[in-house]
């Protein structure tokens, strides 16, 4: 069985990949082959050693990435790969509803004989452009995909029809690798003092791409209240992106240049989840949400925006707020016991968001 792993946007470090390696890290490679493409680029070596070790190749094509940009370029190189190889499988990963029919299209044309579309994400306005692209691209996603997966239902339904959503969606949960994210106590320790945290200050975290969607700017105005009434309180954004800059200069223009710590992207985003006493979530949208999960496996207590779909709240415990006011926010992270952290990473086996079942599931997708 050869599957191709066809992604809209750079392989990088965004959560899409997260969940397309963490099944590759852990799916049954009996009788599989499984390579990688992306019109763009690459950057996360660690991902590439994992596909040459799994027996893969990946395909980076080189194009610019423009996000919001035409991605009808896209379909000629998509085209030179698959005339050069025969798949059995393509299974196409974006958040672009553009990028998903065509590159569904194409691979169908190209006698590929299962598609699988796979929507990892939502939005939060459906204006004009949304809905050109939904008008545009209907038909496309209505006859070439033979299997249709989402992260969440209400991803689905920002990519896909009514009648598709309703009749053929298979939500496919984000898992993670539950061992990677447990609680430790020395790796915590080790990760503060790098960082030059004691244990009186409270470390409030944040992982995601440092872009307009992340929220990033309410996030620094909820440390900016904290500050005004203790100034034991911190912060650590995990990521990177097109807003650094403009992220950078509002702290600054904030007077939290000392207080808020931008590690970038890292391949050990569970190291400081260990090291982080609070995980707040304020993004505008989510097709799921993969990293709050990931915090609740470390024992972290989560507040999360009320945008993003409750499939997130394992452990009954996420805290949703609206992101009209910061100050609720902060009330919240001042009642927070965190005295007794303990570790959540069996009740996101027992719930089975961890990759093994996750790995399964597509598995099954693959030989069905």
């Amino acid at each position: 069985m050869r599957v191709i792993e066809i992604f809209g946007e750079p392989l990088s470090h965004g959560g899409q990949e997260a969940f397309i390696f963490s099944v590759l890290e852990k799916i049954n490679m009996q009788d599989l082959q499984i390579d990688f493409f992306t019109p763009y680029y690459s950057d996360n070596p660690m991902y590439e050693a994992m596909i040459a070790e799994k027996g893969g190749k990946l395909c980076a094509s080189g194009l610019d990435f423009v996000p919001g940009g035409n991605r009808k370029n896209i379909i000629a190189p998509l085209q030179k790969v698959l005339r050069e190889n025969k798949y059995d499988v393509a299974h196409i990963h974006s958040g672009s509803i553009s990028v998903l029919a065509y590159a569904a299209e194409t691979a169908k044309k190209a006698g590929v004989p299962k598609v699988i579309v796979h929507s990892h994400a939502d939005g939060l306005v459906k204006n004009f452009k949304y809905r050109v692209s939904r008008a545009l691209n209907g038909y496309r996603l209505d006859h070439y995909p033979d299997i249709y997966c989402a992260c969440s239902k209400k991803a689905g339904e920002w990519k896909f029809s009514r009648k598709v959503v309703e009749n053929e969606l298979i939500v496919l949960k984000n898992g993670i690798d539950v061992d990677r994210f447990r609680f430790d106590p020395t790796v915590r320790a080790k990760i503060r003092a790098q960082l030059g945290i004691n244990e009186d200050t409270v470390l409030i975290g944040q992982v995601g791409r440092l872009s307009r969607s992340k929220n990033h700017e309410f996030s620094i105005e909820i440390l900016k209240k904290l500050r005004l009434q203790s100034d034991r309180y911190k912060m650590i954004f995990v990521g990177d992106g097109e807003m650094r800059e403009q992220i950078e200069s509002f702290i600054s223009s904030n007077g939290l240049t000392d207080h808020i710590i931008l590690v970038g992207n890292v391949n050990n985003v569970q190291d400081y989840m260990n090291a982080m006493d609070v995980f707040i979530f304020p993004s505008l949208h989510e097709g799921f949400g993969i990293v709050a999960v990931e915090a609740q496996a470390t024992g972290l207590p989560v507040i999360a925006s009320d945008t993003i779909p409750r499939d997130i709240n394992i452990s009954g415990k996420v805290k949703f707020e609206s992101l009209g006011y910061a100050g609720a926010w902060t009330e919240d992270i001042k009642k927070i016991d965190l005295k007794n952290r303990e570790d959540g990473a069996d009740m996101i086996v027992g719930q089975k968001f961890d990759s093994v079942s996750v790995a399964e599931s597509v598995r099954e997708l693959y030989f069905k």
